[in-house]
């Protein structure tokens, strides 16, 4: 069960719009599709280097009530708060009934 009072933060969550111009180019472009009361809870995220890959593990856990409508999240949006980054890597549903999501977000840098 997902407590009001945890989800305290206003996050907006975004997907890409990417736009092409005259010459064929596109540019990336992000929109709010959504706007949802959640709690960010940083978990201090690592790298490492594996081979010559840098393998970066989850930084930030976005929780949100489950979507009633609309666009539901997937790892190809993104979570804009409190003027950080964060793009999903994983979206769980926390409960058989679902009310909660947990989103596995990666920040940007």
């Amino acid at each position: 069960m997902v407590r009001a009072g945890k989800l305290r933060h206003r996050v907006a969550l975004q997907n890409n719009t990417g736009t092409a111009d005259s010459a064929g180019q596109v540019s990336e472009s992000w929109t709010t599709y959504s706007t949802v009361y959640g709690e960010v809870i940083d978990t201090g995220g690592v790298e490492k280097v594996r081979g010559q890959q840098v393998d970066a593990t989850i930084s930030a856990l976005v929780r949100i009530r489950y979507p009633a409508s609309g666009t539901f999240p997937t790892a190809e949006h993104r979570v804009s708060w409190d003027s950080r980054i964060f793009n999903i890597e994983t979206v769980q549903r926390k409960d058989t009934h679902e009310r909660e999501l947990w989103l596995l977000c990666r920040e940007a840098v």
